[in-house]
Order: C-alpha cells, then structure tokens, then sequence
C-alpha cells in the first residue's frame, strides 16, 4: 500500500482510544492489512506509517502486533515516569527512511538516562507468546542458577538484588571475563526462547557503544548473557 511518513502521528508513541471494534492485523511480510480482527482498545504502541489507500495508521503496539487504526482511534501518548510504571525510552523503530534518525535518539536517551540516574528503562515491542515462551523456557529447563559474588553483585544488578542468575551460554574465553566470574559447567540447553532478546542487547550494545566515553567507560564487547530471576522465599 502506498504510504506516506509525513502525517502527525508517524513516529509517536500513541494509544488505541475509542475503538468501536477491533484493529485490523498487517502481514509485514505481504505488506497488506489481513482479514483477521485483533482487540486493541486501550493498548499503547508506535505508528509506523500513514497507508495512504485505506487512510488508516500502521501501530506497532508494545505487545508485538502489527494493527491499522483509523486517525479518529489514535491518540498521542506520553509514557509514565519509571517510577510509576512507565519507561525512559521505547526501542527505534520505523517503516521507512526515519530509522536512522530514531536510532541517534534513542542512544542519546539511554546514554543520557545512565549519566543522570545511573540506569535507563527501556520499553520494547515484545509479544505476549514471546515472553511467555521466555518464562516457560527459564522455569521448566535444568539451569544452573547462582548468586554473582558480593563485590560484583551491585554492579550487575544494582542494590538490595534478590535475584539469582544463569549463564544462557557456555564459558568463553578469560578475556571475556575481566570480573573472574564463575561460569558453571552447563549442558546444552535450548535457549531459543532468548533469542530475540539477546538479539536486543547486541544491538543495545553497537548503538550506545560510541556515545558510553562519555560516561567515563568503555565499550568493547557484549558479555556472556545472563538470565535473572527473582529467589523464591525457600532459596
């Protein structure tokens, strides 16, 4: 469908607001609104284009749902503070040329967010069978959890932590591991459900990392990832 980037909308955040029935799905692959109903109502997310034959918005909402949305249903919206709920940055995305321009933003975000405050709430597009696929994948499989050591703890998962984690990949290399972490002995475990997200903190890392000089660190490579989960009463 022809599509036009200049119309208000096109890159805010927005939320669905008086919907009279549900959103149309959009095939990214096709590029073509499907005939499936989905219920958006209420639902938060970006625009990503204006499709200028059926003048209905394309929203990406923060559940992972491609939808069109007519103008009149869309409303701009501005995220609550972290500490009531809301995020810092929401991750860059676009359906056109705008990309680019989100990506600087959002680094310059974050980088901002960790100079004044020391840590950056960051909210992605993440779909609901995704993070349950994640939890399923993090409760039902033999992990090896551990506490890291006292002095690094705080470091890695800031203060009064009562979380425990595990590595999603085997040992790597000592220069890898400059804080002597203790990487247990794993056996192969599926950890497809982590894929996306370990996707998100690579590109995390080549967005920011030329911008974190200015923090006083340095940026050099993206670490073993860590899965964290909260201890139970018994552990």
């Amino acid at each position: 469908q022809a599509r036009r980037a200049f119309k208000p909308l096109v890159g805010r955040l927005v939320e669905v607001s008086g919907l009279a029935r549900g959103a149309q799905r959009y095939d990214e692959s096709s590029q073509e609104a499907t005939q499936e109903i989905v219920e958006v109502e209420g639902e938060c997310g970006c625009c990503l284009a204006w499709l200028e034959s059926s003048e209905v918005y394309l929203v990406r909402t923060f559940n992972g749902l491609s939808v069109t949305v007519p103008e009149e249903s869309l409303r701009e919206w501005t995220p609550p503070p972290t500490e009531e709920g809301g995020f810092d940055a929401a991750w860059p995305i676009s359906d056109g040329g705008e990309q680019g321009q989100a990506t600087v933003h959002f680094a310059e975000t974050v980088v901002s967010c960790l100079g004044d405050k020391g840590y950056c709430v960051i909210q992605t597009f993440m779909s609901d069978q995704e993070r349950a696929d994640a939890w399923a994948s993090a409760q039902e499989q033999d992990r090896d959890f551990f506490r890291l050591k006292q002095e690094v703890e705080t470091g890695y998962m800031g203060f009064d932590s009562n979380n425990k984690v595990a590595w999603l990949q085997e040992r790597r290399e000592e220069e890898s591991n400059p804080d002597g972490l203790n990487y247990p002995e794993e056996e192969e475990l599926d950890n497809t459900a982590f894929d996306a997200s370990q996707k998100l903190i690579s590109s995390l890392g080549a967005t920011i990392g030329g911008l974190v000089p200015s923090l006083g660190v340095s940026f050099s490579y993206v670490m073993n990832p860590l899965l964290r989960m909260s201890m139970t009463k018994n552990e």
